[in-house]
């Protein structure tokens, strides 16, 4: 059996199989955009922390927000205005819009000790697990 034959066989049997079992995106299972933002996820101890690849953009361009345990990244990429006076474009890749990548953790972030640091092109979170509330019910 040839090894491409033998790797197209072993795709499609593993295709539906989730990338992680934790780490969840809101909508698919795989990043299919290439100018889609991709991230890895950790967990260390109390934190999750997420490395998100965005280059090109500029700090004041990125948004994140978190709702319970959804986090969601957007990011702005801004058309590059340098042009050559007297000059055509012959071909051009960069992407210019709006990227918007949405995940779930396994447990909820606490929001008000969460951090982001971005430094060349990478978006960094370090996102404090929530601790877990004791409530006393009150009985009637």
């Amino acid at each position: 059996m040839s090894a491409v034959l033998a790797r197209t066989l072993f795709d499609d049997i593993f295709k539906d199989v989730p990338t992680s079992y934790f780490v969840r995106p809101v909508q698919g299972d795989r990043v299919q955009n290439p100018d889609q933002i991709r991230l890895d996820v950790q967990e260390s101890g109390p934190d999750y922390i997420v490395n998100a690849d965005i280059p090109g953009v500029r700090r004041e361009d990125i948004d994140v927000s978190i709702d319970g345990n959804k986090v969601t990244l957007s990011a702005v990429f801004r058309p590059d205005d340098r042009k050559i006076e007297d000059s055509k474009v012959l071909h051009s890749e960069r992407h210019s819009g709006t990227v918007t990548r949405a995940f779930r953790l396994p447990s909820e972030i606490d929001q008000t000790t969460a951090k982001a640091r971005y430094q060349d092109g990478v978006l960094t979170l370090t996102l404090p697990k929530a601790s877990a509330r004791n409530m006393r019910l009150v009985i009637e």
